[in-house]
């Protein structure tokens, strides 16, 4: 007959944080911190290679005789993009979600999550089924209007990449102001949504 003091020492006993099963030790451990902060560099690195691919074309744009037309397109491009991806998406959803989703590699973490960190934090695998859905074709989308604005001439096309660049770089900012928050303990005053996967 087990007396509560015994059940009380086993429970002791046992690991608080788990590894999907496998006991915590002091290399999981920092698997787990080498997960989270790859997963949240990776994802950085990747909005910043398209924000310099996309500036030095809307850069381009700038070189051309601009009419008024081109400075309310302009303008337009900038301000919907700021609001729509910039603060509507990345501040107020995804940027909550990858650094949520980040922070869970700490303890919980498989070596696919590991090494595909920065796509285990945008929800490509290991996510609920409409979370992998809107990853995918969101990104679907995304390559499909990169090849559509290819056959945009200039300034068009600088003009309107000027306002991808202002909401990616809207994007960086949510992650790296997330990530802050979480590692200063301070997770309460992130975005509206807190669904990690």
């Amino acid at each position: 007959m087990t007396t509560r003091s015994q059940t009380a020492n086993t429970t002791s006993n046992t690991p608080s944080d788990n590894t999907r099963g496998t006991k915590v030790t002091a290399k999981n451990q920092w698997i787990g911190y080498f997960a989270l902060a790859w997963g949240i560099v990776g994802v950085v690195a990747l909005l910043s290679f398209a924000i310099t691919r996309l500036l030095s074309i809307s850069i381009t744009a700038f070189g051309f005789s601009l009419t008024a037309t081109h400075w309310l397109a302009l303008a337009a491009s900038v301000a919907f993009m700021a609001y729509a991806e910039g603060y509507r998406t990345f501040q107020k959803t995804w940027a909550p979600r990858v650094v949520g989703r980040a922070f869970e590699l700490k303890t919980d973490w498989t070596w696919l999550s590991v090494v595909f960190a920065p796509f285990y934090c945008m929800s490509f695998f290991d996510a609920t089924r409409k979370r992998m859905l809107t990853a995918w074709i969101t990104t679907i989308c995304i390559v499909t209007l990169v090849v559509l604005m290819n056959r945009i001439d200039q300034p068009w096309r600088g003009l309107i990449d000027a306002g991808v660049v202002v909401g990616l770089g809207w994007g960086v900012a949510a992650v790296a102001y997330q990530a802050f928050i979480q590692f200063t303990g301070d997770a309460g005053k992130g975005g509206d949504e807190q669904d990690t996967h």
